[in-house]
């Protein structure tokens, strides 16, 4: 029997499919490379499966995704990534493959130490359960929310908002009591609250408004922002309107800003306008969200040369740069 070319040959080999993506022999390519040992030529296969968009390769790919996960057997986690996207970009069902992903740790060792490698694995299926959302959907997830990467908690708390049912909101509350050390899990739980439960969650992300945090602050402030609720958008006046500090100013202008309330663009010239320069140049700070729409840029040009703050027009001048 002659020996089958390196992996490498193989991969390349399997990259020209993409000259014919429809045909037969592209499709039966691509299955054979799939039931690969070799986690680089079956994670390729995905890859392009997915890139091919053959949806009837499905079957395969279910077929190929457990043989990669005992020990050994997929360095880097390569196969199972590129697995479990094409799973999710092609719907899969089968949720126990996804149960198996959102769980799985892959230790590998790297210089001083050892690292988890299945990260993004856990967040790509964790996003798949939300799309089956199953009665082991919420368990699942909110195992996630207390896994040792920051990247899969954050996955896991917008999985649950996603999932838009109203007990999904119990371990997100008790998650934001319990704090997080990064800010960016802390902003999706917040969005996930308010997405399952409207303007009800604003009281309970009102006290991060003031807290010590200033990460926390932030991402409260957004979260509340991009909710687009009126009573978020009237909290972040009111705290505004309260608050002393230029520093602690900075978050609620960005959140009225990207609230896009009927108000809040009135609201900011405003202050570009009155307050002090300090503050009037986080306010043109918040205003870039508007650099795509000339109609607004013009406004904001027009108040600043009228207040003839050269602070202020030199912040204008970065965040409206042409691009």
């Amino acid at each position: 029997m002659a020996k089958a070319p390196p992996i490498e040959e193989q991969v390349q080999a399997l990259a020209k499919v993409r000259a014919d993506p429809k045909s037969d022999a592209t499709r039966d390519a691509i299955a054979k490379a799939l039931s690969s040992r070799s986690n680089v030529l079956a994670g390729k296969a995905a890859q392009l499966a997915g890139e091919l968009q053959l949806a009837c390769l499905l079957p395969d790919i279910e077929k190929a995704f457990p043989r990669f996960f005992p020990d050994g057997a997929d360095k880097g986690c390569v196969a199972k990534n590129a697995l479990s996207e094409a799973l999710a970009t092609f719907q899969s069902t089968d949720e126990s493959l996804f149960l198996r992903g959102v769980r799985h740790v892959q230790m590998e060792s790297v210089w001083g130490g050892s690292t988890d490698v299945a990260v993004d694995l856990r967040a790509t299926c964790a996003r798949a359960l939300s799309r089956l959302n199953t009665h082991n959907t919420l368990p699942a997830l909110t195992d996630l929310l207390g896994d040792a990467q920051a990247p899969a908690r954050a996955a896991a708390a917008q999985a649950i908002g996603h999932c838009g049912r109203p007990e999904g909101a119990l371990p997100l509350r008790l998650k934001i009591r319990i704090g997080d050390s990064e800010s960016a899990v802390m902003s999706e739980c917040f969005a996930a609250l308010l997405k399952l439960l409207g303007a009800d969650a604003i009281a309970l992300i009102e006290p991060f408004l003031s807290s010590l945090n200033g990460g926390y602050r932030d991402a409260a402030a957004m979260a509340l922002g991009e909710s687009r609720l009126t009573p978020a958008y009237e909290l972040l006046r009111s705290r505004f309107e309260r608050e002393i500090t230029v520093d602690g100013r900075q978050p609620f202008l960005m959140g009225i800003a990207l609230s896009r309330h009927a108000d809040s663009l009135e609201f900011l010239l405003r202050v570009v306008d009155d307050e002090p320069t300090p503050t009037a140049v986080q306010a043109v700070a918040a205003l870039a969200i508007y650099t795509n729409d000339p109609a607004v840029t013009g406004r904001i040009r027009s108040v600043i040369d009228a207040r003839g703050d050269d602070a202020i027009r030199a912040e204008y001048g970065k965040r409206f740069a042409p691009r």
